[in-house]
């Protein structure tokens, strides 16, 4: 009985803090976008894997209620790109043009928290590969450890006039310092592809 109220003690402990985590992850999201929602969906599948190797994939799946070519244009065009995404983007679509947002309103691009990551390479209306850099308001050893880090977003032509986005980012690096950043992309990430649930699906 003694056992297994230090166990329930122990399992309340580790509720609680990783719960604490979250609240200061969602806070920190707070700070740097703006937006208070948090929308829970199954919509946006969580496939997050890690290799034999040790390799981490944050790998979301969503499918979309609208074409293939409206898909498209959501993620390459600055007008679209805003109405889910971001409050501000400036799309450069080449091999090595920069994607660059804000989501302050009252920012612009080139100020303090801009997000800056390159187009690698892309396939029209199939894939766009992101180089991601990371910004100041990630921990400085993180940034100099970055060079691998990426984004693959597929787009897959579905029946009934409907899009899969498949997103998976790679090249994270290893220790406490990059598990944090992780989970905070993990949580980014889902918001965001959750704002493009609502702009497309009914």
């Amino acid at each position: 009985m003694k056992v297994l109220s230090t166990l329930i003690f122990i399992l309340h402990i580790i509720l609680a803090t990783a719960l604490s985590a979250q609240q200061n992850y969602k806070q920190e999201f707070v700070n740097v976008t703006g937006n208070t929602e948090f929308v829970s969906s199954d919509s946006v599948i969580n496939k997050s894997y890690i290799t034999s190797n040790g390799e981490k994939f944050l790998r979301f799946e969503l499918v979309l209620d609208t074409s293939l070519q409206a898909v498209w244009d959501a993620f390459v065009l600055d007008s679209e790109f805003t109405k889910w995404a971001v409050t501000h983007a400036r799309i450069d679509l080449r091999v090595g043009g920069l994607v660059q947002t804000h989501y302050k309103k009252n920012a612009k691009i080139g100020d303090p928290g801009t997000i800056s990551f390159m187009i690698s390479n892309y396939l029209p209306m199939e894939l766009i590969t992101y180089k991601i850099f990371l910004n100041e308001s990630f921990p400085e050893k993180c940034r100099n450890e970055d060079d691998n880090l990426q984004e693959i977003v597929q787009f897959y032509k579905l029946k009934d006039n409907t899009t899969k986005v498949v997103s998976s980012m790679i090249g994270w690096g290893k220790g406490e310092e990059w598990d944090d950043i992780y989970r905070k992309f993990e949580m980014g990430n889902k918001w965001t592809y959750m704002q493009l649930i609502k702009m497309f699906n009914k």
